[in-house]
């Protein structure tokens, strides 16, 4: 019995743990965070607003350049932008405000990203956007400013490029 017990309260603790993440993983929000006063700054020193994007889709993702998972994933990232950018998406990587922004500026310039990269040094970004915690972190944003899909972890590329396509009246 000591035995049983010993092995199972880890296996249910895991069983949770992955359910909590997949549910928490893929929500379209009932209550969605009001972005609407967002301000990013770009790593030029540029700023630019939620409202510059009104119209069109944005995809806004969070990470940082120690989250493997947001490494592994920048080709995807790169693809995606150089595929649907042409089309109207526009695109901006949020680093994490614990990212040294020397680490990013290195980083973005090394992996020559085509896409704006935003420090969120101050974490108001992070904030807006429901107090983000895990990266990478993804946000889908229809042409009213409105999220209309989030997820934690790496991207579900061919559900991603059907909801941009059918934004964008394209198909995929």
């Amino acid at each position: 019995m000591q035995k049983t017990l010993t092995y199972s309260i880890p296996i249910i603790v895991v069983v949770l743990a992955l359910v909590f993440f997949i549910w928490r993983g893929n929500t379209y929000y009932s209550n969605p965070p009001d972005i609407s006063h967002v301000e990013f700054t770009l790593i030029n020193g540029k700023p630019s607003k939620m409202s510059d994007y009104l119209g069109k889709p944005l995809f806004v993702t969070f990470w940082a350049t120690t989250c493997r998972l947001c490494i592994k994933e920048i080709p995807d990232l790169k693809a995606l932008y150089k595929k649907w950018r042409p089309r109207g998406l526009e695109l901006i990587a949020v680093a994490m405000p614990y990212d040294p922004p020397a680490n990013v500026l290195i980083y973005v310039e090394k992996q020559a990203l085509p896409y704006p990269v935003a420090l969120d040094i101050d974490g108001k970004v992070v904030t807006a956007f429901g107090d983000i915690k895990l990266t990478p972190t993804h946000f889908l944003i229809d042409n009213e400013g409105q999220v209309i899909f989030r997820i934690q972890g790496l991207l579900p590329l061919d559900k991603l490029n059907r909801l941009i396509g059918s934004m964008l009246n394209t198909g995929v």
